[in-house]
């Protein structure tokens, strides 16, 4: 197995050191969040903060995959001081989680029906809170001066044969009368059949003359028997 020559060492010597300032760079950004969540802590969450707060929640998701590669690199390199590497991960990771758990307990806070969800036409997403009232005074509704339409009575059966019986008399005279002309066929000013359907006492009187029918049928039967 051949031993590493120097320009090797110089060159994974040059990786580690850009590594590391890679990695003091995500140190940097966990302490830049961690301070802003510190001075959310003293002030009322608004829709704007909240919406920021959501934003840089989901960013720093994200370096936290960022450090996880970069920090396995890093191991990977310097794998002589193993233990020294696992225990800056262990200090990094812990931050981070603090940090993440810090916000998503602040989010969380605000109950869920106190804020909406927006999309604008880009499909970028943010949540507002609820504007709270002005006037929690209820507003005196004003009188409502549309005339109302008075509702139809519907007609029961026997003003029904009632009207049918007049109109029969006047559009239909009798064949005895003189001067009288005959129509065969008279002019109908009955309701429409769906409104004589729709009539439940109409219907029951439907039903009664069937039943009047069938027994009138059955009487017959038995008498010719």
């Amino acid at each position: 197995m051949s031993q590493p020559t120097g320009s090797d060492v110089d060159k994974s010597v040059a990786k580690y050191k850009e590594l590391c300032s890679k990695r003091s760079s995500i140190k940097g950004q966990i302490t830049k969040f961690k301070n802003y969540l510190s001075s959310l802590s003293s002030i009322q969450l608004t829709s704007h903060e909240l919406a920021k707060l959501t934003l840089k929640l989901t960013k720093f998701e994200g370096l936290s995959t960022n450090f996880d590669l970069l920090q396995t690199e890093i191991e990977v390199i310097n794998s002589q001081n193993l233990d020294h590497e696992l225990n800056e991960r262990d200090s990094i990771e812990h931050n981070i989680i603090s940090c993440m758990a810090t916000a998503k307990e602040a989010v969380t806070a605000i109950p869920t029906d106190s804020y909406v969800m927006h999309v604008n036409p880009e499909d970028f997403m943010y949540m507002q809170t609820q504007l709270p009232e002005q006037n929690t005074e209820p507003a005196t509704p004003e009188p409502d001066t549309t005339p109302k339409p008075t509702p139809k009575r519907k007609m029961t059966p026997a003003e029904i044969l009632e009207r049918a019986k007049q109109l029969q008399k006047v559009n239909c005279p009798s064949r005895g009368e003189p001067g009288t002309k005959i129509v065969r066929r008279c002019k109908s000013e009955l309701p429409p059949p769906h409104e004589l359907l729709a009539s439940p006492n109409f219907r029951l009187f439907l039903y009664s003359c069937k039943y009047l029918q069938l027994q009138v049928q059955r009487y017959q039967g038995d008498v010719c028997a």
